[in-house]
């Protein structure tokens, strides 16, 4: 490398110094410079901005005072290898090296070169900042060829070259194929191997000798594009916005203690990792199911809960309404019940999803709803819940699924394929869910801001006043569905298929009126019959559900309704089959079917006839006047272009023609 002379717009001072001659003896970076010119070295008047550029006195820093040991020629080189890019490590180590050939000119020599060069080195290496620049050894072949290379073109032909097999490459990566291989991970997700190997072969095919594309090591490639690439815009182009997010920006933090005992709840669901099965319209069916949950955000209580098949408005209010009833009413409730569950209904997880309704039943009970930021689980303390459940619960049953292939057996889905009649029930689950969730009040917590205390204790210690409870009538009827309106019949209301209030005497009075009936969420077949404006009439019930809620009478009754289907696909072919058919061509086939199936009819037998004569009848018939269309008809046959009728030819009458000569000459025109 030739050295350049650094050219300014102006000269500078004898004793002033360009920012790249500070960077090269100081190894500080330019940026870092520029920032001392203006904050420190020119308040003190040590540092001036003239014509775009900053010129520094060498008093300003006692390491500008190497000046002199430095030729004007290596101070230029250094100042343009900076303003060309060279890192500043780079620039120490011509230092070193020069600092290295220098001291060994100044070494005392001794017959023996090779103990003399030994002695050097070990004094050079106790230098641990020179050691350190020189990378730790070095040969005397090395040494020597240091100082040709000085001798020649002086400090910058010190600079590291890092030469692989034989032949001299630029230590940084051009900065167009540093700027492809870049766009190559971003943008496919290749390894950076990769990625060095699709921008070689395009320099090698396109831009041949461009140091623009030159790809170095793979070291070398890495490096440069570590400051290019961090972690959070990789893991963005790779996985998403939510994977970085989750990944990369830190956590929210939230002072738990800060919270009252009972002032909020915060409500999710999940899917057991059980399979278990339910009774259908179908027969049995084996399912995972849904777990809703509400927990008390202070004391980590699990105020609420249902299990189901489905998750859906149902479940969330029935898990309410236990909560009320038996820890009371909260201020807050910390959820994604609006938004979230909506987008997940959309998908078929959540069906009958009824968010107004829920609003409604909060506005009328004064509670305020607070939703979470999405796709944030650490904000709600339910998440790390349901992370410690499947371990301490789900693992206990046979039938154990995993949240992923890996954490269940090989032979597990043909095992619950084969013995669905081995699967838990909804109610065993149920109790089981039941005991543990008593376990778990009953265990002492880690959490930092519960002190050892059990959920059940916190309760009762963090709680800052009274609990808010609703009467059980008001909140009955609050968590009620209102369906209808519905006519009362006979046997009483109709819903779903079946009969509620059969046989109840004072639906008898109300025949041909029409009710709204009030569904519990959490039983259906207890109901309110209500007026049209809601108020409530008296209670009815339906025997042949006890124990349902109304999700599952909807479940059966579409099971009932899907078992028509592939009937009605085979009435629909037939009817399809026989659309262009008539009734003529179905007799006509029905009839040769008929011939088909007695054979061959015999010849039919024609009796002898008889033909009787009556010679006076036929002579009056013959001689019989003519109807009055016939005459209309002749007058219309005999008229011609040429010879016009006559009223006389009209007329059939002989008699008539000879005594009425006022009509002679006249025409048919004349009476028109």
């Amino acid at each position: 490398m030739n050295a350049v002379a650094v050219t300014h717009s102006s000269p500078l001072l004898a004793d002033e110094i360009s920012v790249a001659e500070a960077c090269a003896l100081t190894g500080v970076r330019k940026r870092r410079m520029q920032g001392r010119c203006r904050t420190e070295f020119r308040p003190r008047g040590l540092a001036r901005f003239v014509n775009g550029e900053w010129r520094i006195r060498i008093a300003a820093d006692s390491r500008f005072q190497t000046t002199s040991a430095l030729n004007r020629r290596d101070l230029e080189g250094l100042a343009q290898a900076v303003t060309d890019g060279t890192r500043c490590e780079d620039i120490e180590e011509a230092k070193a090296r020069k600092q290295c050939w220098q001291r060994w000119g100044e070494f005392p020599k001794q017959p023996n070169a090779s103990v003399a060069f030994e002695r050097f080195a070990a004094s050079v290496l106790s230098d641990e900042s020179l050691a350190k620049a020189v990378g730790g050894s070095f040969s005397r072949s090395t040494l020597y060829a240091w100082g040709k290379a000085y001798r020649d073109d002086g400090i910058v032909a010190l600079i590291p070259q890092y030469t692989k097999r034989g032949r001299g490459q630029s230590v940084h990566v051009g900065a167009e194929a540093l700027n492809a291989i870049k766009n190559l991970i971003l943008a496919r997700d290749l390894s950076t191997k990769a990625a060095m190997e699709i921008v070689k072969g395009e320099a090698a095919r396109e831009h041949r000798g461009d140091p623009a594309w030159a790809v170095p090591s793979y070291s070398i490639v890495r490096c440069e594009l570590r400051p290019l690439l961090p972690a959070i815009t990789r893991r963005l182009a790779n996985s998403g916005p939510r994977s970085a997010k989750a990944e990369c920006i830190p956590k929210m933090q939230r002072d738990f203690e800060s919270i009252a005992a009972g002032d909020e709840y915060v409500g999710d669901e999940r899917t057991l990792d059980i399979w278990c099965r339910i009774l259908t319209a179908r027969g049995w069916r084996a399912v995972r199911l849904k777990w809703t949950v509400w927990m008390d955000m202070r004391s980590r209580v699990i105020v609420g809960w249902v299990l189901a098949a489905h998750a859906n408005s149902q479940t969330i209010l029935g898990a309410l309404k236990r909560a009320f009833g038996t820890y009371g009413k909260p201020r807050i409730l910390r959820t994604d019940w609006g938004e979230d569950y909506r987008k997940a209904a959309r998908h078929g997880e959540y069906r009958d999803f009824d968010g107004a309704r829920i609003g409604g039943i909060l506005d009328d009970l004064g509670i305020e709803v607070r939703r979470v930021a999405p796709y944030t689980p650490y904000a709600k303390p339910i998440e790390s819940f349901f992370g410690g459940f499947k371990d301490s619960f789900d693992k206990l049953f046979d039938t154990f699924w995993g949240g992923c292939p890996s954490e269940r057996h090989e032979d597990r889905a043909r095992y619950i394929k084969a013995n669905l009649e081995k699967l838990p029930t909804l109610d065993s689950v149920e109790s089981a869910l039941a005991k543990w969730i008593d376990v778990y009040h009953e265990t002492p917590h880690s959490a930092v801001d519960l002190f050892g205390k059990t959920p059940l204790e916190a309760m009762d210690a963090f709680r800052a006043e009274p609990i808010r409870l609703e009467s059980e009538t008001v909140l009955e009827h609050l968590f009620c569905e209102f369906i209808g309106p519905r006519l009362v019949r006979r046997d009483g209301v109709r819903l779903d298929g079946r009969w509620y209030g059969n046989g109840d005497a004072r639906l008898v009075a109300m025949q041909g009126q029409s009710v709204l009936l009030a569904i519990q969420p959490d039983d259906a077949s207890r109901a309110m019959v209500c007026g049209l404006d809601r108020e409530p009439l008296f209670k009815i019930e339906c025997l042949s559900i006890r124990g349902l809620t109304l999700q599952q009478v909807k479940e059966q009754h579409r099971e009932r309704r899907k078992l028509l289907t592939p009937y009605r696909e085979d009435v629909r072919k037939a009817k399809a089959a026989l659309a262009t058919t008539t009734p003529e061509q179905l007799l006509t086939l029905r009839l040769a079917g008929i011939r088909a199936s007695r054979g061959e009819a015999p010849e039919p037998v024609i009796p002898p006839s008889q033909l009787r004569v009556r010679p006076a009848m036929e002579d009056a018939i013959a001689t019989a006047g003519k109807a009055p269309s016939d005459v209309v008809s002749k007058a219309h046959r005999t008229g011609t272009d040429d010879e016009p009728l006559s009223v006389l030819d009209v007329l059939d009458d002989e008699r008539l023609r000879d005594d009425a000569p006022m009509y002679s000459g006249m025409s048919v025109e004349d009476f028109i």
